[in-house]
């Protein structure tokens, strides 16, 4: 499975390259990501996360998040990216 996900990334970062969305040679170059709209809701649970863990940082927080999320499976939720 994992060699299939692998194969998978290379794919995409082969049609990614053919496209010129993205460019390699001694370092990976990108082009500028685009401003999404403001989106009001997402924006007020940035705010209370930050308020509740005003020194926090990121992996902290996830971190907790997982913990208080039941059989720790919020990072799973998320495709395990955490």
């Amino acid at each position: 499975m994992a060699k299939r996900k692998i194969s998978s990334r290379w794919l995409r970062i082969r049609e990614r390259t053919s496209r010129g969305d993205v460019r390699i040679d001694d370092a990976v170059h990108l082009d500028p990501l685009v401003v999404q709209r403001p989106n009001p809701p997402l924006e007020a649970l940035r705010r209370a996360i930050l308020a509740a863990h005003p020194g926090g940082q990121l992996p902290e927080i996830i971190l907790e998040i997982d913990s208080a999320t039941p059989n720790g499976r919020s990072s799973s939720a998320i495709g395990g990216h955490c």
